[in-house]
């Protein structure tokens, strides 16, 4: 069965667009709007745009982020991915 997919961190989208062709539908988030940008544009060159959507937020604050997903469903995922994003965070002290 096909599921749905997020992507921590999702760069200039790759992965993003490799989980769309994968599932049933994917997200990708990160901080930087080049990133998301980049994420938009490669999954309309593959023809994903309507599986699949790019998102601008933070990681970290994503629990309290009302995020709309195009698909209409709540925010839940079955799979999600992480390439180089949480390793290149720091633990603060608090």
């Amino acid at each position: 069965p096909k599921c749905r997919c997020l992507e921590l961190g999702c760069g200039h989208g790759e992965n993003t667009v490799l989980l769309a062709q994968n599932s049933a539908f994917a997200v990708g988030v990160d901080i930087a709007p080049a990133s998301v940008e980049a994420t938009i544009e490669a999954l309309k060159v593959a023809g994903l745009a309507d599986r699949a959507q790019a998102l601008q937020a933070d990681i970290l604050d994503l629990p309290q982020v009302v995020l709309a997903l195009m698909d209409g469903k709540p925010w839940e995922f079955d799979f999600v991915f992480d390439c180089q994003c949480f390793q290149c965070l720091r633990m603060i002290p608090g």
